[in-house]
């Protein structure tokens, strides 16, 4: 089935060119004389133009690796969202490297043509990444860095009506079911532990509107004392959109990235469980399960 076939092409693209950042070892994936970019940056047209921003991205970020998140074909048409995570060792946008992991997401619209890539849209979260190197301030920073505030936001289409959901968001037996295997609920407020009760996140319920919201605060938790975490469920024809915020943390630090990433994988955890498909907790008694 072309449609398929179509999927690999892109696979095969990821993989050479994004992780393992050989800009030159996909020709043979593109019809190079006729493809088309739809970059915003000022970078040269066709082909050469892909190996611009591959070259610029590649410098920047060296150890990037992208992962497939959604790749849907249809027609002569695929698209992807991935999520990528990478060290800042290079400069970028005169910001000189700053060694900080960080992570963003893209999504991507590919056209083919006998087999070929001819024609590329992309939207990548390019302010989320340049807060986290520091070209542009984090959200609700002032000037002299006070009052600095960052949030980790995903959203996620599921399969499942808000009444099956809110209930895997709202309960430390809702939790245990995606999110962390040591739950306990006590006055009032769910604890969760992490690697040996090392960590513990104790959150308490600060509103709900069943089934379409429940937002809790956190009141212990390495750099999470303060934040608050909004789970959002706005129904539709296909099931559900989950918005989910954890805002009011202080920076942007290497810790916050990291959380970033674990949310991610989270939001796919809590999705497979709305759909009935048991995926067990992210985070077991000892560590992360992988």
């Amino acid at each position: 089935m072309q449609e398929e076939k179509n999927k690999q092409v892109i696979r095969e693209f990821t993989r050479i060119f994004k992780n393992e950042h050989n800009v030159d070892g996909v020709g043979h994936l593109f019809d190079t004389k006729n493809f088309i970019h739809h970059f915003r940056a000022p970078v040269p047209t066709g082909f050469e133009g892909l190996r611009r921003v591959g070259i610029m991205m590649n410098g920047a970020f060296p150890d990037v690796v992208v992962t497939e998140e959604d790749l849907v074909a249809s027609g002569d048409r695929v698209v992807e969202r991935s999520s990528a995570v990478a060290t800042h060792k290079g400069s970028m946008m005169g910001e000189k490297p700053t060694n900080k992991r960080v992570a963003w997401s893209e999504i991507h619209i590919y056209r083919l043509k006998d087999g070929r890539i001819c024609e590329h849209w992309a939207e990548i979260a390019m302010m989320e990444l340049l807060q986290q190197i520091g070209v542009l301030p984090q959200l609700g920073e002032s000037e002299g860095g006070v009052g600095r505030q960052a949030a980790i936001q995903h959203s996620v289409q599921i399969a499942a009506k808000p009444e099956a959901i809110y209930p895997l968001v709202s309960t430390a037996d809702g939790f245990r079911k995606w999110w962390a295997t040591d739950v306990t609920e006590s006055g009032g407020a769910v604890d969760l532990g992490f690697f040996n009760r090392a960590s513990v996140y104790r959150l308490r319920r600060q509103s709900d509107n069943p089934p379409a919201e429940v937002e809790w605060r956190c009141e212990t938790g390495q750099e999470w004392t303060g934040t608050r975490i909004r789970f959002h469920l706005e129904a539709g024809e296909s099931g559900t959109l989950l918005r989910f915020t954890h805002a009011d943390w202080q920076t942007a630090s290497d810790y916050f990235v990291s959380c970033n990433t674990a949310w991610g994988k989270l939001m796919y955890r809590l999705k497979a469980a709305a759909q009935g498909k048991a995926p067990g907790p992210l985070f077991s008694t000892a560590g992360m399960a992988y």
